[in-house]
């Protein structure tokens, strides 16, 4: 679904798997099958996104999508849903804090175009220029201005994963507190602002 402006799914995906990288310590770790696939995997999308940055000489298309979709759900499981790493005490909403904290931009597009779809009738599954990253052009920023809107949202769940993997276990569950509010918040203002924006355009057409 994020596959819809230059750029926004080569820079999610990097993000998130960085994110792998840093929180189960795939970077000083001697796995090396793990470290090859998520490794050579960051530098094809970098070298990919110097090409897919607006204006875009080539674009992923369904074929890379999808590819690249099936692994970040893989390295979801692996490394953020089942990562040793995160104590067994803090439960499942240790978990959950972390899958939403790295994953939060194809959540929360996906739950908006799912929800507003749905409201007006439509299947979530059809095609449409209705995505948070349509809203940001509609609010008049640029397709490269959007994708730097993208890097900032995913440096910051990239940081916040960081400290948390870095913080004490006292500091844990503040950590993940932290994590629950920031996605959840993120995941309100997706759904609030095409409805900010339709009332916008309902208003100016009256006039």
């Amino acid at each position: 679904m994020l596959d819809n402006m230059d750029g926004i799914t080569t820079i999610v995906s990097i993000f998130i798997l960085l994110a792998a990288a840093i929180g189960s310590g795939l970077i000083m770790s001697s796995n090396f099958f793990y470290t090859f696939v998520c490794g050579g995997t960051v530098s094809a999308l970098v070298g990919f996104l110097i090409f897919n940055w607006n204006p875009s000489k080539i674009f992923m298309g369904d074929t890379g999508s999808q590819m690249i979709g099936a692994l970040l759900a893989s390295v979801g499981v692996i490394f953020f849903w089942n990562n040793d790493l995160i104590s067994i005490h803090h439960a499942w909403y240790s978990k959950l804090a972390i899958v939403m904290t790295a994953f939060v931009i194809p959540i929360a597009d996906s739950l908006t175009v799912t929800i507003n779809r749905i409201r007006r009738g439509q299947s979530p599954f059809v095609g449409g220029k209705d995505h948070t990253t349509h809203h940001l052009s509609y609010a008049g920023l640029s397709d490269r201005q959007v994708a730097l809107v993208m890097i900032l949202i995913s440096s910051i769940s990239l940081a916040l994963i960081t400290c948390l993997y870095n913080a004490s276990i006292n500091a844990k569950h503040l950590c993940y507190t932290i994590l629950l509010i920031y996605s959840f918040n993120l995941l309100i203002l997706c759904n609030w602002l095409p409805i900010q924006l339709n009332n916008l355009e309902e208003v100016q057409s009256n006039f």
